[in-house]
């Protein structure tokens, strides 16, 4: 990915629609900025605007990475920017734009057609891209999908949990016995299961899962 230096921010017209932060937020380069938005407040226009400022200086419209909520963001994302890069070549050597050189003309034209292929999409899909190029380098099966849905992806942690339940109560470990004394019944295991899967829930939802279930003991630990 390319990485712009620090470059002065241009003064803003008079008769600019944007405001000051936006304005800031368009042009500054250099370093990360982190903008705080509400709905409606024109986030999308900024970060098209942004893009194509990039563009201008030289960076390649596929060097960039812009994630999305939703594959129709991401859509929306991708035909705004085609539509103002156009913009941008139709008004090159007219009045308005004198200062665009023949070359920059040539590659903002270069960058419509690479668009498509840009990665501007949901930061899901963006992952998806790289595990199935990469696939080697993780040791990962080339050959998988993604879950249906929901029912599926149920479906798959229960038969998993089955399994791991069977190869444990046919082991000597007493400490699972006697978890299985305290949370489950003689005719059901549901409160059991519904345990282990609301840990797992929880536990995926950390940066370090395992370290965060390896670390759950220390917290029950008292002084004598």
């Amino acid at each position: 990915m390319s990485q712009l230096t620090k470059r002065a921010i241009p003064l803003k017209p008079a008769n600019t629609r944007e405001t000051d932060g936006q304005w800031q937020a368009i042009y500054d380069t250099g370093e990360d900025i982190l903008v705080s938005a509400s709905a409606g407040s024109g986030k999308t226009s900024v970060l098209v605007k942004r893009v194509i400022e990039h563009v201008k200086m030289g960076v390649n419209i596929d060097e960039l990475l812009v994630v999305t909520f939703t594959e129709a963001a991401a859509k929306e994302m991708k035909d705004r920017i085609a539509r103002a890069l156009r913009k941008e070549v139709n008004q090159a050597g007219t009045a308005e734009d004198r200062q665009l050189t023949q070359a920059s003309k040539q590659h903002l034209s270069r960058q419509i057609s690479k668009v498509t292929q840009a990665h501007i999409s949901t930061l899901h899909s963006f992952c998806l891209k790289v595990i199935r190029r990469f696939y080697y380098l993780i040791d990962m099966d080339p050959v998988f999908r993604l879950l249906a849905d929901d029912t599926e992806r149920m479906l798959l942690k229960e038969d998993v949990l089955e399994e791991v339940l069977e190869e444990w109560f046919e082991s000597e470990q007493e400490p699972f016995h006697t978890l299985v004394r305290m949370y489950a019944s003689d005719r059901s295991l549901d409160t059991l299961k519904s345990l282990i899967l609301e840990l797992y829930e929880f536990s995926v939802a950390n940066p370090s899962p395992k370290g965060w279930l390896a670390n759950l003991p220390a917290l029950y630990q008292v002084d004598p």
